[in-house]
């Protein structure tokens, strides 16, 4: 009797073990966020997922200058700074921080397509994006630096977020050096009743490095230029990106016989020249 009773007790605490074994299993599973995450919307993040806490700049140009955050309220002047990230196939954004006291006092987020458009937050479909550009705004303000956590789900759009943040208190700490920030920036022209065009500059220490010219015609498509039946207008999208980087402005002669898309590719880089401007209330030359 004394021999069943022990294996009882044994068999029972195995099965307790079993138990509590079993319900750590479940709490390791994804949860809602998690799997969110995983089944990430390509549409606004690529597949990029982020651990969502790291301190790191996380792709954040290194280069942009000494501003790290949490600096002496003396470092920064009271006003209103203007900062871009850089641009990718997928666009870039914009902050608008306004400075009191040293301190941030309020900031305000944009991001902008590849095509040149602000994004409708209001019917966007992809919520983490949404939720970033609602709720970053706060976390700089109390943060009282660039330097917050990606939100999750929303790295790309966080990134190009801290970005144009960190280059706007840049602009107020008045540490700017040099007259362009390295990297590749978007600018666009004012659309037409032909359409309008799309350049992406690319910087490297204050020369223009590298240019790429797009239009986009009337319909809102993009122009393919392999079989774009005006042949004057494929040469100039051929040619006028040499022209740009040879003057290192975007004052360059028209290319003959395509009027209209060269004036139209010197407005679009003459903007993705503002954005790339460490003091974006000086004008581009």
């Amino acid at each position: 009797m004394k021999r069943k009773r022990t294996l009882f007790v044994i068999i029972s605490c195995m099965l307790v073990l079993l138990l509590l074994a079993g319900c750590e299993q479940l709490d390791e599973q994804p949860g809602e966020e998690n799997m969110e995450e995983d089944g990430i919307d390509t549409n606004d993040e690529n597949g990029t997922n982020d651990e969502n806490g790291t301190n790191e700049e996380n792709g954040i140009n290194n280069e942009d200058g000494d501003v790290d955050g949490n600096a002496a309220a003396a470092d920064y002047q009271n006003g209103t700074y203007l900062g871009y990230s850089d641009a990718n196939d997928r666009g870039y954004a914009w902050a608008e921080v306004d400075i009191q006291n040293g301190d941030i006092n309020e900031v305000d987020l944009m991001e902008v397509t590849n095509t040149g458009q602000e994004k409708d937050y209001e019917n966007y479909k992809y919520l983490p994006a949404v939720k970033a550009y609602q709720e970053l705004p706060e976390q700089f303000v109390q943060a009282d630096t660039w330097k917050v956590d990606n939100y999750s789900g929303a790295t790309q759009s966080s990134i190009k977020f801290k970005e144009a943040v960190k280059r706007a208190m840049s602009n107020a700490s008045g540490e700017l050096g040099g007259v362009y920030y390295d990297g590749t920036f978007q600018g666009s022209s004012d659309p037409t009743d032909y359409g309008y065009a799309v350049a992406l500059v690319t910087i490297k220490e204050d020369q223009i490095a590298k240019v790429n010219l797009k239009e986009i015609d009337k319909d809102g498509e993009w122009k393919n230029y392999e079989t774009y039946d005006y042949e004057e207008a494929a040469l100039a999208n051929a040619e006028m990106p040499r022209r740009f980087v040879a003057k290192n402005s975007y004052d360059v002669e028209i290319f003959t016989g395509a009027t209209q898309s060269s004036e139209a590719y010197k407005v679009a880089v003459k903007r993705a020249l503002e954005h790339a401007r460490k003091d974006t209330t000086e004008p581009v030359e």
